[in-house]
């Protein structure tokens, strides 16, 4: 429970913070506003819980500290089975691709199995590759972005890109061949 300053002080800190941290959270969840808005509560509750520890570091800090708490946020959404209901379920792919529709319906449904697989491939990476490649592929985030929110140089930004590409190449190529065997 936070004292009746530490709740101020965390209140002006969410008014300061709120949009910048919204819409890198709506990237984040590529455009899907629920999981956008899970994702954002979960981070604000995570800061409030550790409000004590993160009140003595300077905004910056705190500020690198939220974007990365958001990220491992999404990243958790994105491991989970079943997302939102905007989003849909692998369920909802396999009627589709069953129904006789037109082709560009029909590749529209696979490019999304496809992004689905990849994301979730990207979520499986448990390191800093892994968080790397969410914000670069899933969300969109520019090298110096990602370097500024990690506190990393941008030339390890592009070695972890390197890398989380090659991991997920090797990935999405052992689940094609599951699917055609």
């Amino acid at each position: 429970m936070l004292s009746a300053d530490e709740h101020e002080e965390f209140c002006n800190f969410h008014s300061r913070t709120f949009a910048s941290l919204a819409k890198k959270a709506y990237r984040l969840c590529s455009r899907n506003v629920a999981d956008a808005d899970d994702v954002l509560q979960n981070t604000y509750i995570k800061a409030m819980q550790h409000w004590p520890t993160l009140a003595e570091k300077s905004d910056d800090k705190r500020d690198s500290w939220m974007a990365t708490t958001l990220m491992r946020e999404a990243l958790q959404l994105w491991r989970t089975p079943y997302r939102s209901r905007e989003v849909g379920s692998d369920t909802d792919l396999d009627q589709a691709s069953e129904r006789s529709v037109p082709p560009s319906v029909e590749e529209t449904v696979i490019g999304l199995a496809r992004f689905r697989e990849a994301c979730r491939a990207i979520a499986g990476m448990e390191t800093r590759v892994g968080e790397v490649m969410a914000l670069h592929c899933i969300a969109g985030y520019a090298t110096s972005e990602i370097a500024q929110m990690l506190e990393i140089t941008p030339a390890t930004v592009r070695v972890h890109i390197h890398t989380g590409r090659e991991r997920l190449r090797v990935l999405m190529q052992r689940e094609e061949a599951k699917s055609h065997a």
